[in-house]
């Protein structure tokens, strides 16, 4: 029987899959050859606390895994518990932005809108080394994890509580996004010319901000004490002041800046926040989650 001239690509092992890399491991193969096959090969079983009255021997996974992934539980959990969250938030919106969503605007409102895109592109060349970093889901995320100085390694639970605010409010907006299917500022106007290439994703809401102030409103109901942070979201989250809130505003803005969406896009990212947030605040899951972010940066508490 031929064998099999396998063409491995280390470069190709080494890049990023999307979550992080795969390394080659060299001497993997090692503790193969050393081991006495004829003997046992695994630990002996010890008698951990049962489950549903069915006996565990040995530990599971650790509690914090990959977070961005992990994220997709809580999704789940809120998926399940508000199973017509789609229909409510579209009902809300078209309530709220009925007549100034972008494929329906009038030429005077489309007209102010592009007039204020255009009159943000001054603020590029201060801006623009924070819209490049901020257009990766990466890059936006590093700024509330440098501003908290989060490391995840020490900090797992908040960087999780991060990553599940991303997580949801991408899940919400790209299905907002295809409801209304509202084409972007460059679409509509040879004026504008981006900064950064835009999305390939609908306009209205806007994703940056939906995530942007979901993950801030998240942080600071779980940091009571951060200073000069009022009110308690969920007061009144609109009049929030604090520097995680002008935080959200600043990525939000700065999309606006980049002449990728309209100043609407982003009002109506915050709404969906701030009431996916009030939502959240009903799963177990997520309370769980913020008591000990709580926890791990009790200072703030």
């Amino acid at each position: 029987m031929a064998s099999l001239d396998i063409d491995i690509d280390i470069n190709d092992l080494n890049a990023d899959s999307g979550t992080r890399n795969r390394r080659v491991h060299p001497g993997s193969d090692l503790p193969n050859t050393w081991i006495d096959h004829n003997q046992e090969v695994v630990p002996p079983a010890r008698v951990y606390p049962a489950e549903n009255n069915v006996p565990v021997n040995y530990r599971k996974y650790h509690e914090y895994w990959e977070a961005e992934l992990q994220a997709c539980t809580y999704l789940n959990a809120f998926l399940v518990q508000f199973p017509t969250w789609l229909p409510d938030f579209v009902g809300a919106l078209e309530k709220n932005y009925k007549d100034i969503l972008p494929h329906r605007m009038t030429k005077d409102k489309l007209n102010e809108e592009v007039m204020q895109i255009l009159n943000l592109v001054k603020e590029r060349d201060s801006r623009a080394s924070e819209i490049v970093d901020q257009d990766s889901a990466e890059g936006a995320v590093s700024c509330w994890l440098n501003m908290l100085c989060i490391d995840p390694a020490r900090h797992p639970a908040t960087n999780l509580l991060v990553r599940v605010g991303r997580r949801i409010g991408e899940h919400l907006v790209m299905c907002l996004k295809d409801h209304f299917k509202s084409p972007r500022p460059s679409q509509l106007s040879l004026a504008i010319n981006p900064l950064v290439d835009p999305p390939a994703t609908p306009s209205f809401p806007a994703g940056h901000a939906v995530q942007s102030y979901l993950i801030s409103y998240l942080l600071v109901a779980s940091l009571p004490k951060l200073p000069q942070h009022e009110p308690p979201p969920g007061v009144d989250p609109k009049a929030a002041k604090g520097l995680l809130y002008q935080l959200a505003a600043r990525i939000s803005e700065n999309r606006v800046v980049a002449g990728i969406h309209y100043p609407v896009d982003i009002d109506a990212g915050r709404d969906v926040a701030i009431e996916c947030f009030k939502m959240l605040q009903d799963l177990e899951l997520i309370k769980g989650l913020q008591k000990k972010v709580a926890e791990e940066l009790e200072q703030y508490t």
